[in-house]
């Protein structure tokens, strides 16, 4: 949305958003090192959406900057976040490209994690009202908020919602 400025040409308004969060190599047993020889041997699992920034499209871009080509690495492709962090405490892979989560420092040492890239932005949401329909944008807003507090992860728990002065969503819904 920001590369193609839809917001001021297209009409977009951004009404929600999950906070930026820190995107990481983490390993079992050693500190990754992002050098293009450490991951020659290594098993690496990323997400299986090509979409997801710290799963899959942020730990492409360091191998391919550091002259990595895929074919030559021992990928195991996982379904979601959870399932890689599985698969690295099992042993079935060396090293996971995630985000870090307080549940983990119960099973990898921080000491293990490589931070490898600055800070994600979180997804965002955006409405295009033709016409300045502000009950639709404040029911788009209650209906966002209500989603996420039915989530089981803190981080999904804690949507921002852009403040409107029509919109008294998040006193309705929070108190």
């Amino acid at each position: 949305m920001s590369a193609l400025k839809s917001e001021e040409t297209h009409g977009y308004t951004k009404i929600a958003s999950y906070p930026k969060y820190q995107a990481y190599l983490i390993a079992r047993k050693e500190r990754p090192v992002l050098t293009k020889n450490y991951f020659l041997d290594k098993r690496i699992a990323l997400l299986n959406y090509p979409t997801s920034r710290s799963g899959h499209i942020i730990p492409v871009q360091i191998f391919t900057e550091l002259g990595l080509s895929l074919e030559k690495l021992d990928i195991v492709y996982a379904r979601s976040h959870k399932e890689m962090r599985t698969l690295l405490y099992s042993g079935d892979v060396d090293i996971i490209s995630s985000y870090w989560q307080a549940e983990d420092e119960a099973l990898f040492s921080t000491n293990y994690r490589v931070p490898i890239s600055s800070p994600v932005s979180g997804s965002s949401w955006y409405i295009k009202l033709t016409n300045r329909n502000d009950d639709l944008l404040c029911a788009s807003q209650s209906m966002l908020l209500q989603l996420s507090t039915g989530q089981s992860q803190n981080y999904y728990k804690s949507l921002n919602l852009i403040p409107f002065a029509h919109c008294n969503v998040e006193k309705t819904i929070r108190s």
